[in-house]
């Protein structure tokens, strides 16, 4: 992880929990999720470059409650209403740009 940090061109040296419904590229996804825990990934070239991968730990598929879920499907409403009032403002704002 060190080293990533080193001399990585990104921010993105530690991603955290990974799901198969992340955002990230399909072939990064693909290579993360077929290695076990403990294991390094050879490069993984992606849309946005190369990759190594470790996967730490690994844990087994299972159905969420929404009491597990609750806090971030709040944040996530919460956002929505912004962008939707961000969006509203926009178009009822005259708005010139130079």
């Amino acid at each position: 992880m060190e080293l990533g940090r080193e001399r990585s061109k990104d921010s993105y040296v530690e991603l955290g929990r990974l799901s198969h419904e992340d955002n990230l590229d399909p072939l990064f996804l693909e290579a993360a999720f077929a290695l076990e825990p403990g294991e390094i990934s050879l490069p993984v070239k992606t849309s946005f470059g190369f990759h190594v991968i470790k996967i730490t730990e690994k844990e087994e598929a299972r159905i969420l409650t929404f009491e597990d879920v609750r806090d971030e499907a709040m944040e996530m409403r919460k956002q929505m209403r912004y962008e939707e009032y961000f969006e509203q403002l926009m178009k009822e704002s005259d708005v010139e740009t130079f």
